[in-house]
């Protein structure tokens, strides 16, 4: 009978472990996300942000969500790196170029809402519009641009910001 004890302690022990180690991979793979904390988008390899919210690294799915978060939630957010569009590469706030309101927004990427007459639906909001792009040259930012439409800035003199 103590051999069978000394099993069923054993058993559970080991259960115990290994559902502690797999809620620690789960903590760890969840807090690797790749949605942006806010509107749960997928974090755009062209336009993702990292800022500071309340002293903590955040990455942004783009600049748009991450600066009206902080205006939504009367929050200071700090964007403290951006992706240039073309590279991927990531680029300093004070030496980017944006390009804002652009016909590409990678966040609206989705099929179009439609009403109970399936015409489209009118959008009155959505928190990554107008589309923010950043281009780590100004040459590079006004050439997209001259494609794509918008209006051409450096980082540090968007409206938003």
């Amino acid at each position: 009978m103590k051999r069978v004890t000394e099993k069923i302690v054993v058993l559970a022990l080991l259960v115990a472990v290994g559902g502690l180690i797999y809620t620690a991979w789960q903590w760890r793979e969840g807090s690797r996300s790749e949605s942006c904390r806010v509107c749960q988008r997928h974090l755009h390899a062209g336009s993702q942000v990292i800022a500071l919210q309340q002293g903590r690294k955040e990455a942004f799915c783009c600049p748009t969500c991450a600066v009206t978060l902080g205006s939504q939630a009367g929050q200071a957010v700090t964007v403290v790196e951006l992706t240039d569009f073309e590279t991927g590469s990531s680029i300093a706030p004070d030496e980017a170029y944006v390009v804002q309101g652009s016909d590409i927004n990678l966040c609206l990427q989705h099929p179009m809402l439609t009403d109970s007459q399936k015409q489209p639906a009118s959008m009155q909001f959505d928190r990554c519009s107008p589309s923010v792009l950043a281009f780590s040259s100004q040459e590079a930012a006004e050439a997209f641009r001259q494609e794509h439409g918008g209006r051409l800035l450096p980082f540090s003199a968007l409206p938003l910001n």
